[in-house]
């Protein structure tokens, strides 16, 4: 059975159950997928609404839309959670079936606002999480101006879904080594960054 939608007015009655924890960790609303630009007009007038309550509000994104979308997103929000999933362009396209273009040049036209923006790169063991990819990765961010890196290493627990609904996970992909996340991490550190593994 497929669950209704919420209204904005539902969402913020929700929200507000929570407003001692944000108060007393500074925290807020963060606002994830799917993908936040599938919805964005209904983002806009919810991030509207958390605004007028004076919440910190954040969205998590991939950035593939027209940059006129984009803008009116990001312009609501006080923080971008924004993943670069691969910098090659033809490797990007063959694991998410798009071009990495259009999300690079949003990138950047996001860190020309100086809006607080981290990158964020899944590590999906066998795919992406290679350390030419991660370096790669890390330049872009330096020519993006962006000084803060979150390493979100790939965990299978979304499989099961697949079973659920009948279908076969036929992914090879695998959770990188520990160890391994640990000294991309250390790289990124001693080149300046900002770095957390997980988010």
């Amino acid at each position: 059975m497929i669950g209704r939608l919420m209204t904005i007015e539902e969402i913020l009655e929700e929200v507000e159950k929570d407003r001692l924890f944000y108060e007393s960790s500074g925290g807020g609303v963060t606002l994830s997928g799917g993908e936040i630009l599938a919805q964005w007009r209904f983002a806009v007038n919810l991030m509207e609404a958390l605004r007028a309550k004076y919440l910190h509000i954040a969205i998590e994104t991939t950035g593939y839309a027209p940059w006129e979308r984009v803008e009116k997103v990001v312009a609501m929000c006080d923080l971008v959670l924004y993943d670069l999933k691969h910098m090659d362009p033809s490797l990007h396209k063959q694991y998410t079936g798009v071009s990495n273009d259009l999300i690079l040049q949003n990138a950047l036209a996001i860190a020309a606002k100086n809006k607080d923006l981290i990158f964020r790169l899944p590590l999906i063991g066998g795919i992406n999480d290679d350390e030419t990819n991660v370096l790669a990765s890390a330049q872009f961010a330096k020519e993006a101006g962006v000084r803060e890196l979150h390493l979100l290493p790939y965990h299978r627990l979304g499989e099961s879904k697949y079973n659920k609904i009948g279908r076969d996970f036929s992914c090879e992909a695998y959770t990188p080594d520990e160890e391994y996340v640990a000294g991309l991490k250390r790289k990124l550190e001693a080149d300046g960054f900002t770095v957390k593994v997980g988010g």
